[in-house]
C-alpha cells in the first residue's frame, strides 16, 4: 500500500470514531507503527487531523470534501419503501442451499428480514443482520467475530478475517456510486468488501438511487468486481447507462407503492 493510499485510510477512520490508536492504524493500513507515526506527522502538518498521545484525533471542523455517513438508526428510516422493493429483489437471486454474505447496512439490514422463507447457510460480521438470521430457523448462521464496532454495528478483527471461507454470492451495500465502482468512507467496510468479493462466485451490490449522487472518499470496490447492482426505479438514464456500460446487470426493483 502506498503512501497516497495509507493516508486516505487514516483519514477515512476519524469518521466514525474521535480517538484511533497507532495500533489500530498499523492494522487498518498493513504498515509498522513507525511507518504510521511517520504519516500522522505529514498529515498533521498539513492541518488534516490532530496529533494526540498514542494516535490521531479529528480536527474540530470537518475534513473538507469528505461525505460523513449517517448513523445506522438515521438510514434505518431513509428511503425506506426504495430500500424494501430493492431488498425484495434480492432475495429472487437466493437459491435454497446456497451460501451468501451479507453485509453491513441498512438496505443488507432490509433484506436479510426477507430471507423467512429461504434455507440458506448465512455468513455475516453485521449484528442486525445477525438478529435477523437468528430469528429465521431456516438458515444456518455463521457469524464472523471480533470487536463491536457500534456505529457501522459490525464485529471486526483483522486476525479473524484470516480465516477462509467461499460464498456463492455475496450482497454488498455501498455509501456511494461512480464509474470506477463502490465508494466508502469506512476503510473497515471497504475492506470487507473487497475480501468478501474475493471470496465470492457472485458480487450483487443493493443501492438505492440516492447514492449515485455520494462521492465518498475510499474506492472500496471496483465496478469491474460487479455482477449484479440492484436499485430502485430513481435511477436516472445517464445513471443506468453508466451501469450497463461496465457490463454489470442492472436490476431496478419493481416499485410496490
Amino acid at each position: 500500500m502506498n503512501e497516497v493510499d495509507r493516508h486516505q485510510i487514516i483519514l477515512a477512520s476519524l469518521q466514525e470514531r474521535q480517538f484511533v490508536t497507532v495500533n489500530d492504524l498499523s492494522d487498518l493500513v498493513e504498515a509498522s507503527p513507525a511507518t504510521v507515526r511517520r504519516d500522522i506527522v505529514k498529515l498533521d502538518e498539513k492541518g488534516l487531523l490532530r496529533k494526540v498521545h498514542g494516535g490521531i484525533a479529528p480536527l474540530d471542523t470537518a475534513v473538507g470534501g469528505i461525505v460523513r455517513g449517517k448513523p445506522y438508526r438515521e438510514n434505518e428510516v431513509l428511503n425506506v419503501v426504495q430500500k424494501q422493493d430493492i431488498a425484495e429483489a434480492g432475495v429472487q437471486l437466493c437459491n435454497n442451499g446456497d451460501t451468501i454474505f451479507i453485509h453491513a447496512g441498512s438496505t443488507c439490514s432490509i433484506f436479510s428480514q426477507r430471507l423467512t422463507e429461504k434455507s440458506l447457510r448465512i455468513v455475516t460480521n453485521s449484528i442486525a443482520v445477525a438478529e435477523h438470521i437468528w430469528r429465521n430457523d431456516r438458515c444456518q448462521l455463521h457469524l464472523l467475530g471480533g470487536d463491536l464496532y457500534r456505529e457501522p454495528a459490525i464485529l471486526h478483527s483483522p486476525q479473524r478475517w484470516q480465516e477462509e471461507f467461499f460464498v456463492d454470492k455475496c450482497f454488498l451495500g455501498t455509501l456511494g456510486l461512480c464509474p470506477e465502482g463502490l465508494l466508502e468512507n469506512n476503510p473497515m467496510l471497504a475492506r470487507v468488501s473487497s475480501t468478501v468479493a474475493d471470496r465470492s462466485s457472485e458480487v450483487i451490490v443493493l443501492a438505492d438511487s440516492s447514492k449515485f449522487a455520494m462521492r465518498p472518499q475510499l474506492l472500496s470496490l471496483p465496478m469491474a468486481r460487479v455482477s449484479t447492482l440492484i436499485t430502485d426505479d430513481g435511477i436516472s438514464e445517464r445513471d443506468a447507462r453508466m451501469i450497463e456500460d461496465a457490463g454489470v446487470r442492472l436490476i431496478v426493483a419493481p416499485p410496490s407503492r
